[in-house]
């Protein structure tokens, strides 16, 4: 199946704006584009684990180029 990256909720629009819990919503519909200025993107959560995932693997590649500049650091303050 082919499934959109993202689809956009569409609620009732006379609760737009208005502290509404979900649940007591009668009207929802969901639509691949976006029809009206108050509707709620969500993208796949594939999509967003796998972003994630590029996060954490540029975070820990940043993390090793910290720990090696201040290694070098280290041993340039030993050299004086």
């Amino acid at each position: 199946m082919i499934t959109p990256e993202k689809i956009y909720l569409q609620l009732q629009e006379d609760v737009c704006g208005e502290d509404v819990a979900f649940e007591s919503l009668g009207e929802c519909t969901w639509c691949a584009d976006r029809i009206f200025p108050t509707d709620i993107e969500y993208v796949r959560a594939d999509l967003v684990q796998d972003l994630r995932e590029k996060l954490e693997m540029s975070i820990s590649a940043i993390n090793a180029l910290r720990a090696k500049i201040e290694e070098l650091e280290t041993e340039k303050e030993k050299r004086r």
